[in-house]
């Protein structure tokens, strides 16, 4: 993972772009939405769709909660795209972003079953989860994404 400074540049055609204010009660409808058109396209196996079902709902309540502080008035983001390696998803908020000494701060997830816990669990599973995650906009925009299998 890592966080960089410039603006995104999404690498691929966008196909479905879907905004939600800051509420976490918008969340799961938002991401069940999302889920259902990547399996239209045929993207995800089961297991793929939980697994990613699980990274896009810790992108965006990361989004509501710590990039926007629930600020109704704010706007999350969900893009998907796709080129001809892969398939991904950017999730944006109008948030200032972070920085990874914030991060370093912050107690381990991955210790002492840390994935169990309902905080300080979202960037560990999209590292482990998804091929490519990557901030931008100095971490106001998340950039997941999956290769195509050959």
């Amino acid at each position: 993972m890592q966080i960089c400074q410039e603006p995104l540049v999404i690498p691929g055609d966008v196909y479905e772009k879907r905004e939600i204010p800051s509420d976490v009660a918008l969340v799961t409808p938002l991401v069940v939405r999302v889920i259902e058109k990547l399996v239209e396209k045929g993207f995800l196996s089961e297991a793929q769709r939980m697994k990613t079902q699980l990274c896009l709902d810790e992108a965006v309540t990361n989004g509501v909660i710590h990039g926007n502080d629930s600020d109704f008035s704010k706007l999350v983001t969900v893009s998907l795209f796709e080129d001809e390696k892969s398939w991904g998803i950017v999730v944006s908020d109008e948030g200032d972003g972070f920085s990874l000494r914030d991060l370093s701060e912050e107690p381990s997830s991955m210790a002492d079953d840390g994935l169990w816990n309902e905080n300080g669990r979202g960037l560990p599973l999209l590292a482990l989860y998804m091929d490519e995650v990557t901030y931008y906009d100095g971490g106001s925009s998340l950039l997941m994404r999956q290769y195509f299998k050959s």
